[in-house]
């Protein structure tokens, strides 16, 4: 697959897997289990999650995004309980796409605000 399939792909990961809400699409576009699980985790404990995508660039397999995302934690999500509070916060990701599938992946959150979002952490 060229640059723009793989843009393609990371895409449509986003806008049926993660926006759709629907794990059982999560083979059509994924090939590692630790990207497996920390989507379902991610829908586990934010089930209205809603991504919108800034940035995409692609060279390659490598294809990185950047998307607000926000939503309501209900679930047990990262070992924190559920608290019933909204959050929104910036991503960035990287994923490494190999014949079809995304094979690897970095993503980066800005987790301090989504902690302090969901009361979490303090900060002073």
């Amino acid at each position: 697959m060229g640059t723009g399939e793989n843009k393609q792909l990371v895409q449509d990961f986003v806008e049926t897997v993660l926006n759709g809400h629907d794990v059982g699409a999560i083979p059509r576009f994924v090939n590692n289990e630790s990207l497996v699980r920390a989507a379902q985790g991610l829908l586990t404990g934010v089930p209205d999650l809603r991504l919108t995508t800034q940035h995409l660039f692609g060279e390659d397999e490598m294809v990185a995004i950047r998307v607000t995302g926000e939503g309501t934690h209900t679930g047990v999500w990262r070992g924190l309980e559920p608290t019933g509070k909204k959050w929104k916060a910036t991503c960035n990701a990287h994923y490494l796409v190999e014949n079809g599938l995304i094979t690897g992946f970095w993503v980066n959150w800005d987790w301090l605000s989504i902690m302090e979002q969901l009361d979490a952490v303090k900060t002073p």
